[in-house]
Parts: C-alpha cells; structure tokens; sequence
C-alpha cells in the first residue's frame, strides 16, 4: 500500500520517519551527519507552526503622528544590543572608541561620548577636559545600566528629532524605532543627505510618499561598503519595520 515519509531533525541528525498503513511508525536512521547550523529542532517546528497557524499576521500597531512619539523599551533594548557594551562585573566602564590613538574618544553606557579626547586623557588627575553628561567619578568608577540606559535615551532625543524633521507622515511604534535605530547609527540627519536627491534620501522620498515598505528597503545599502555588522543591523531594522518584531540577539 501506500506510505509516507516524514523527515526530522532531532539530536544534531536528519530521521526519516515512514508511517505504514496498518502498521506502527517505523524509524529509520538514514543520514547520520551532524549539523552544527540547527540548533532545537524542535523549538524551530514551534515556531514555524506558531507563525503559520497562532500568529499569522504581525500585530501592528496603528500609524500616528509621530511628532508625539519617542522610542519605545523595545526599541531601547533592539538598539543596546547592536550598540555593545564593556563591563566590568554589573559596572558599564569607560572605554575608547577608537583604538587609534590620534582618534580615540573616551566611552561610556551604551556608545555615550563622555569626551572629545581620549579615556587616558580624561582620566588623568589634574585633567580639565569638559565631560559631556557625565561625572569625572562615573568615568573613574564605572556607571550602573539604570544610569546607561538613562545616558542612551538622552543620547536617543537627537536621532528621534532627526527622523522628525525628515519624515512627514505617520508612522506606527515599530516604525519609528526601526528609523530612529538607523539615524542613531548613520548620524541624525542620515536620512537627507546634501548631494543626493537634493537633499533627499530614497528612503526618506518613498516613505514620505507612504510607499513605506519600499522606503524602508532603501536602508539595505548603508552599510558603510558591506560592513557585516552593518549589513545584519539594516536587516534586523528592517525586520522591525516590516514585521514589529525585535531581535533580541544579533543575528
């Protein structure tokens, strides 16, 4: 009679299970060669039956004007992720951003600039660098996250203001971080570039045109040549736009 032949990865394996008419399912180990790329099988068959059949469309959350808005805790958490940190034990620790010398600017938090000068300089006893919202203590002693996360969000006013005089529709919650989290990486006013379409990105002149999903597909080419990190963090972004759904670990 006839059968059918199901396969499944389990335990770092392909198993081609054969369900006989009449008969209890038989298993077959047929290919046996490891697969370091899968992680729980069976946590990836939840999840695609979890999008197929429990959650079949993204909630969205409606558009709105978005001079009222500001980025949201998801947003936050999406943006540290790809910002990186240094600690030390629960304590963020100041750090250059460059490791050339002659570029080198002290660090704190989530990417907060704590001066125009390096973190040895800044660090020196009798140094009269200006520090930019933060203490000389803070820089000496480290800072907890409640005091990082409070820094990123000030920091965030100047790329949420960006996309605010760039973009004149509405847009919805995952929207507007998916374009804050590009103008806090590519610069506040990233999105209307001198030069370019006189002043204007194609991302900026699609989505304000409400053609939002082939907007938000322009930002696939700033990635500062190919850089990988960047590439992952547009599709990340991209993915917020689109989908409303935040990574929670690099891809």
């Amino acid at each position: 009679g006839d059968f059918v032949a199901v396969f499944v990865a389990h335990g770092g394996a392909l198993w081609r299970v054969v369900f006989i008419p009449g008969n209890a399912a038989v298993s077959v180990n047929e290919y046996t060669r490891s697969r370091t790329d899968l992680t729980d099988p069976l946590e990836i068959l939840q999840e695609a039956y979890d999008n197929t059949f429990v959650r079949e469309k993204p909630l969205q959350p409606p558009r709105v004007d978005i001079q009222n808005l500001t980025t949201s805790n998801a947003g936050v958490e999406f943006i540290k992720l790809f910002e990186g940190k240094r600690m030390s034990g629960t304590k963020h620790i100041a750090y250059d951003d460059s490791e050339k010398p002659a570029t080198a600017k002290a660090t704190i938090g989530y990417g907060h600039l704590v001066a125009n000068a390096s973190l040895s300089e800044v660090q020196k006893p009798n140094s009269s660098i200006s520090l930019i919202g933060v203490t000389k203590s803070e820089v000496l002693d480290g800072i907890d996250e409640t005091r990082a996360t409070e820094l990123l969000r000030s920091d965030l006013v100047t790329a949420e203001n960006g996309v605010k005089r760039h973009i004149n529709v509405p847009l919805s919650q995952n929207e507007f971080d998916a374009l804050v989290s590009l103008s806090f990486n590519a610069g506040a006013d990233c999105l209307g570039v001198k030069g370019v379409n006189d002043g204007d990105t194609r991302v900026k002149i699609l989505i304000n045109l409400k053609d939002y999903y082939n907007g938000i597909d322009e930002i696939a080419d700033i990635t500062n040549g190919g850089n990988h990190g960047l590439i992952k963090r547009r599709q990340a972004e991209m993915t917020i736009f689109k989908s409303n759904y935040y990574a929670t670990k690099i891809p």
